[in-house]
């Protein structure tokens, strides 16, 4: 692990992202179900914020990932000309001896199993498979702490803060998609997790910078279509890609807060909170010399 600035890991990333929907990719319109959550293969502790998106992103077949030095205490090795991949594992709020603010991060390069020789496959956990997502659904829904109310009246589904209220057409009007009455009501959910009594979003509380609702809201739902199964259609015409694409450019940082907030807003909604705040990154203030 090492300490950069930022910076690099930022771009090189964004620019990742940028390139795939480019290239008409959504990378949150692809779950990372069958693939199982990028997580450590050693501590099976899941990645967080940017790097889950960033990670889910690349193809594998299995979403597991080791640092170099892990590969090499389990007696595995790289293959040749195989590339590892960045990941952000803290910030930190550094100061200079003339008191001056300075962010950097803790960086880790890590590989994938598939990149790798000689990994234990009796190390691989199986990917479990989720069954009867619809059921899934309604108990998430029904054990959601301290949830909005929910009313089912109109033709649209829209969450108003000021009334903490989500507003949802009738299932009916679904035509019997379960999946896709769901997947609406997991979005406004998702706006609702960030009530004041909730989450606190400055978004969602003070009804300001709607990207970062939108996107929240949208990375929120992947987590959620990911996590059980679901299989809802996405319509991305070329210009929501375009949108994103210029969004990204105008913020470098848009994505990276969405990923983060739409981590803990997932994490909320299914009641495991208190686990997405072990990973929560650090914020520390030490001095260093002025350079």
């Amino acid at each position: 692990m090492k300490q950069h600035s930022p910076i690099g890991i930022y771009a090189q990333l964004i620019h990742f992202f940028i390139s795939e929907l480019e290239h008409g990719i959504v990378p949150w319109h692809r779950p990372w179900t069958q693939n199982g959550m990028p997580m450590n293969l050693i501590s099976a502790m899941p990645y967080a914020g940017i790097n889950t998106l960033y990670l889910a992103s690349l193809g594998y077949a299995e979403n597991f990932f080791l640092t170099y030095g892990e590969i090499k205490a389990i007696k595995a090795s790289v293959k040749d000309d195989e590339k590892g991949y960045p990941v952000i594992l803290s910030e930190h709020n550094v100061r200079t001896e003339d008191g001056k603010g300075l962010k950097m991060i803790n960086q880790a390069i890590v590989f994938n199993i598939a990149q790798c020789n000689d990994i234990p496959r009796e190390m691989v956990p199986p990917i479990e498979w989720p069954s009867n997502p619809s059921d899934m659904c309604y108990e998430l829904v029904h054990n959601m702490p301290n949830k909005p109310v929910i009313r089912h009246q109109g033709d649209r589904a829209y969450y108003r803060a000021d009334l903490d209220l989500v507003l949802m057409p009738l299932m009916k009007s679904f035509n019997g998609d379960l999946e896709n009455y769901y997947a609406a009501l997991m979005r406004e959910l998702i706006h609702a997790s960030g009530h004041q009594k909730r989450l606190n979003r400055k978004e969602v509380v003070e009804d300001c910078d709607p990207d970062l609702k939108e996107l929240t809201a949208e990375i929120g739902l992947w987590h959620f279509l990911s996590w059980n199964g679901m299989t809802v259609s996405h319509h991305a015409t070329e210009a929501y890609r375009e949108r994103w694409v210029a969004k990204f450019k105008e913020n470098h940082l848009l994505l990276f807060e969405a990923c983060l907030q739409a981590q803990y807003a997932a994490g909320y909604i299914l009641n495991v909170e208190k686990e997405l705040e072990a990973m929560r990154y650090n914020e520390t203030h030490v001095t260093i010399p002025t350079l």
